[in-house]
């Protein structure tokens, strides 16, 4: 079962998801330069955090999970969240290139889409009438996933001050 804070609402997903179906089909947007088609198998790695990079994926079909290091006495791994077929993750690098915040492993065999984010940018404005609604789109994923990030962080900022009994 997925964890609530996992899954954005599904109609941003299933919109995002479509758009970018229809710019991968476009004959302006090249196979191999703009967008690779990418298989991992289960286990396997698709990000590690800290590395830099500035694509977008999109999961075809698959289950992964994105996990983030914690540097405590000693190193764990706790998983974030796991994504589906039709989920986007690397959404945060997609117009700058910044060291990844968390890394994401393939739970199962994976087959995603992994968009260039330097193409992707100069698609939507030379196409503004697809670019707007896909902005406008990711702009909803994002502020809906910071906001049950920070319903997280509230959740366990409660439990720390109760666990050590702080008033």
């Amino acid at each position: 079962m997925q964890p609530e804070f996992a899954t954005p609402p599904l109609q941003q997903q299933i919109s995002i998801g479509s758009d970018l179906k229809k710019i991968i089909s476009d004959a302006d947007f090249h196979e191999g330069v703009a967008w690779h088609s990418r298989h991992f198998q289960a286990g396997e790695n698709i990000l590690k955090e800290g590395t830099e990079g500035r694509s977008l994926f999109l999961i075809e079909s698959g289950h992964a999970r994105v996990m983030v290091t914690l540097k405590i006495e000693r190193r764990v791994k706790p998983g974030i969240c796991d994504l589906h077929t039709g989920d986007l993750f690397g959404e945060l690098n997609l117009f700058e290139q910044n060291p990844r915040s968390a890394s994401v492993t393939a739970v199962s065999d994976v087959q995603l889409l992994e968009i260039d984010g330097e193409q992707l940018s100069r698609y939507l404005n030379q196409h503004p009438e697809v670019g707007y609604p896909i902005l406008k789109n990711l702009f909803q994923l994002m502020v809906s996933r910071l906001n049950k990030a920070n319903r997280r962080i509230e959740y366990l900022l409660g439990w720390g001050l109760k666990a050590h009994d702080i008033k």
